[in-house]
């Protein structure tokens, strides 16, 4: 019988019943989320709205009991949810927890589940114990928080790897992190450095004044630039000791745009300023032999013009050129050979006067510098040499050989600049080969005065009588890309026929034609016929060029004018030409060779800077000149697999350079084992005879102009 107090259970559980509804259609208004209730008493799950709409890995049949649910979460989180849902019951408290999804196709999905206990199932109030909540799809989070977390791990680790400290800062410059470099430079502990001010972890001094530098995280959170200037100073560490650093500041931003932080990048200068000091020696010494190179004789010889010149002191110079070197090239290969000139640059220093100063000029040739020296003196010690190499020998294996030197001499006059000095040497050792060899010759003026004539100015000639008749043919040599792929890209070179159509190397014109002033006629006449050869299609469409411009060329106003006709003429594009300088002929008139860098690389050529490191003291022109690519002077790439301080440098220059975002080519590549070597290092571009040896480039060699007669000595290198 129905009775009134079965009425009011029923009122009570359809109040109780409402209730929950209401709750669920609350609860229901969170965006891509269902609400949903749990009464264990009958194991029956509701959910609203229908989760099919929202959740696309709902079953079709729906979602009715705990075992439903059960069989779509991960095995792993299924106990998980049990206890925490079963806790909540017997405590009435709230929970939250995320477990894993497993649908049928395979891709896990995330589900966050809210919830607390409502009813009580007791005290008669016909409504059952339950837990009701919301439960949303955090999938998309997930993943976000894993990638987020990935790439954390990838900072971090780059952060732990790089060389350069960084430390990150809060709002107001407060240290947050300190990376093991940074740690290593200031001498902090991450952990002692946090929450002290970054002046105080990372104090900077003026290095001229020495009071305290600009703090840099100041200047970007409260003069509101997004990046401070990378400022160089001293860095005092820790323990008192101080270090040349620079800083460079850049502003973090929050997702509003207001400043969280800044982060500090601190690089030490200390290892560049060692790698600087080894760059200064080998750009003042020959790497084979220790002597000091042409470039830093020359230097020496024009300090000591100047002292004669005041102090009225007399100097000799005296140049020595090896006979039958190149026996030993042959017999046993270029290492007898680089061993022989070490050996013999010894004896050079051993047998001269601690004053005097000895340099290996290039190939088998050598300087001596004699200071405050008579003619006398300098006959007795030219003599001297001679006997001192005609005696020794030199043992390779099972070879023995003896080797004897052509010996010129010169008294140095105070009005005599370094030009004439060394070439008028130049010639009387030349007389010295001439007249047999393994003697001593002093230069006269008026004994070598045929020899002049018939060999310097007849070579003169002959580049004139080239320039008229077009009697030069181009070459090119392959650079490898070693890092990425792109376009080829070849070295021009020049070479010029003879009145009987024999070829002359570079090498013998070009230094007579830099003295004589016709050096810019030939760069004039390179780039003339490698646009022509290039308009002809002889080349591939997209294939690049490298010409060698000279320092006379960058100086001369109408050279750059010429070329810019050439280009305007021919259907090139600017971007297939890159030209390459040298320092030494760049900052000999940097105003000019600034303006026309720049207006080529405005037209869309490139510039490399060649043989760096042979003549640098330091990475300012490196910095200041408008560049694309920079050459490891070959010098250096020939030691790298032997010597493991020549490798540290090429590494060094090649790293600087990727740094400075420039490409880097590495020249005097002659075996697998250097090219190994670079491709390791990740070196741009190699270029060597064992990439590959120049080749005809162009038109068909010219017929031979009339025949001249010529000496064999103008025509070809000097050789023992």
């Amino acid at each position: 019988m129905w009775t009134a107090t079965d009425a009011g259970r029923a009122e009570r559980a359809e109040l109780g019943l409402a209730e929950r509804e209401t709750r669920l259609h609350v609860l229901g208004r969170a965006g891509r989320s269902v609400t949903w209730e749990w009464i264990p008493e009958r194991d029956a799950v509701s959910l609203f709205p229908a989760p099919k709409g929202v959740f696309d890995f709902v079953p079709a049949e729906g979602l009715r009991t705990s075992a439903d649910l059960c069989d779509l979460v991960h095995p792993e989180d299924r106990e998980g949810l049990r206890g925490a849902a079963l806790q909540a019951l017997e405590q009435g408290k709230a929970f939250a927890l995320e477990v894993r999804l497993l649908p049928g196709d395979g891709r896990v999905r995330w589900l966050r589940l809210r919830g607390r206990a409502g009813g009580s199932g007791r005290g008669g109030s016909g409504e059952p114990a339950c837990l009701f909540g919301v439960a949303t799809e955090v999938t998309e989070r997930r993943r976000t928080e894993a990638a987020l977390a990935r790439e954390r791990e990838r900072t971090e680790a780059a952060l732990t790897a790089i060389g350069d400290g960084v430390v990150r800062t809060d709002a107001v410059g407060r240290v947050e992190d300190l990376n093991p470099a940074a740690e290593r430079l200031t001498g902090w502990r991450a952990e002692e450095a946090r929450g002290r001010d970054f002046s105080a972890v990372c104090p900077l001094l003026d290095e001229a004044t020495r009071q305290p530098a600009a703090n840099p995280v100041e200047i970007c959170l409260q003069g509101g630039a997004p990046a401070a200037s990378p400022a160089e100073g001293l860095l005092v560490r820790q323990d008192g000791s101080e270090t040349r650093v620079r800083v460079a500041a850049t502003v973090v931003y929050e997702t509003g745009g207001h400043p969280r932080g800044a982060v500090l990048v601190i690089h030490d200068l200390s290892e560049l300023e060692g790698v600087e000091r080894n760059l200064r020696y080998l750009a003042t010494h020959d790497g084979h032999t220790g002597l000091v190179n042409r470039t830093e004789f020359e230097r020496r010889l024009r300090q000591a013009l100047a002292r004669g010149a005041r102090q009225r002191l007399q100097h000799a110079v005296l140049y020595l050129d090896l006979d039958q070197f190149k026996m030993v090239n042959d017999s046993c290969g270029h290492l007898a050979g680089d061993e022989m000139l070490k050996r013999i640059g010894s004896l050079l220093k051993c047998r001269l006067r601690g004053s005097d100063t000895v340099a290996r000029l290039g190939g088998d040739e050598f300087a001596v510098l004699l200071e405050n020296c008579g003619a006398e003196m300098a006959h007795e010690l030219a003599e001297g040499l001679c006997k001192e190499i005609r005696d020794f020998r030199f043992s390779w294996g099972e070879k023995v050989f003896s080797v004897g030197a052509s010996v010129g001499f010169v008294l140095v006059r105070p009005d005599s600049d370094v030009g004439q000095v060394l070439g008028a040497a130049d010639e009387a050792c030349y007389f010295a080969k001439e007249k047999g060899g393994n003697r001593s010759q002093e230069f006269q003026a008026d004994v070598l005065s045929l020899a002049e004539r018939s060999g310097r100015l007849m070579m003169i000639n002959g580049i004139r009588e080239a320039l008229d008749e077009r009697s030069f043919v181009l070459y090119r040599q392959p650079l490898q890309r070693l890092v990425a792929s792109g376009p080829e890209l070849f070295e021009v070179f020049v070479r010029m026929i003879d009145g009987e159509g024999n070829l002359v190397p570079a090498v013998t014109f070009i230094p007579v034609a830099e003295r004589h002033g016709l050096i810019s006629a030939i760069d004039r006449w390179v780039v003339r016929a490698t646009l022509e050869t290039l308009a002809s299609g002889a080349a591939p469409g997209d294939a690049c060029f490298a010409l060698n411009l000279s320092g006379q060329s960058l100086g001369e106003e109408r050279f750059l004018e010429s070329l810019l006709f050439e280009l305007d003429r021919h259907p090139v594009a600017p971007e297939r030409l890159y030209f390459e300088i040298t320092e030494t002929t760049a900052i000999s008139d940097l105003g000019r060779a600034m303006r026309l860098i720049s207006i080529l690389r405005g037209r869309g050529c490139r510039f490399i800077l060649d043989d760096f490191g042979s003549g640098l003291s330091s990475f300012a022109y490196l910095r200041l000149l408008p560049i694309d690519f920079v050459k490891i002077d070959g010098q250096f790439v020939r030691g790298i697999v032997r010597d493991p301080i020549t490798r540290a440098l090429v590494e060094s220059i090649n790293h600087i350079g990727h740094v400075m975002q420039l490409k880097t080519v590495a020249e005097g590549v002659e075996d697998e084992a250097t090219l190994a070597a670079l491709k390791a290092m990740r070196v741009d571009f190699a270029q060597g005879y064992f990439v590959g040896r120049p080749e005809p480039f162009g038109r068909a060699s010219p017929r031979p102009r009339r025949p001249a007669a010529r000496p064999a000595a103008a025509l070809g290198p000097r050789g023992g």
